[in-house]
């Protein structure tokens, strides 16, 4: 299906690994990524595998990580999906890293781990600014949700995750380095902390 366009998909974009599968510790990380695109799309897997001719089967082996699939799989679920691969890798590196996003319209809640002491703050971020996040967000596992967007969230790994309104992402401590507003009015988000993990 596709296949002169899946082609030119793979010729334009850089994958991981050895260009044509995933790392197989990256297969869960994956399978979330796609599955949380998935609920937000409001797609069954039946439907998803009517508009990417993937099978359903194929589907829910790769949302459980439960395989190793050749990017001629990956790239019609993608595109049936509206993402890119290179969106893809970009958040399931950004999983990788110890931060995990959840976009606002994603049907499923976030699960943060049981918290014994918590901090919260709101931080303004100036347009087309960058900076740290605060050392109590940056030192200790946070969860962090923008109010005003955009924001993209600087990786200690040296990827990114851009975030809008709504999103929000779990991460461990020091796996966010940054934070930069790229629009043109200020960007708000808010942070809870647990101060006594880090």
């Amino acid at each position: 299906m596709k296949t002169a366009a899946g082609e030119a998909g793979m010729a334009r974009t850089t994958g991981p690994a050895d260009g044509r599968r995933f790392d197989k510790s990256d297969l869960p990380r994956m399978g979330r990524v796609l599955r949380e695109h998935r609920l937000a799309a409001g797609l069954s897997m039946r439907r998803l595998s009517a508009q990417s001719g993937v099978s359903v089967s194929a589907i829910r082996a790769l949302e459980a990580g439960g395989s190793n699939p050749a990017l001629a799989t990956v790239l019609p679920l993608v595109e049936a999906l509206g993402l890119g691969i290179d969106t893809l890798v970009t958040e399931v590196r950004a999983a990788r890293s110890g931060v995990v996003v959840h976009r606002a319209d994603a049907s499923e809640t976030l699960q943060a781990a049981e918290r014994r002491a918590l901090r919260l703050c709101e931080v303004a971020l100036p347009a087309k600014s960058v900076q740290p996040p605060p050392r109590i967000c940056a030192e200790h596992p946070a969860l962090v949700m923008v109010l005003h967007g955009p924001v993209i969230a600087g990786l200690e790994d040296g990827g990114r995750a851009h975030l809008e309104a709504g999103d929000s992402y779990h991460a461990e401590a020091g796996a966010v380095t940054s934070w930069a507003n790229p629009g043109a009015r200020e960007a708000r988000l808010f942070c809870v902390a647990d101060s006594k993990r880090g």
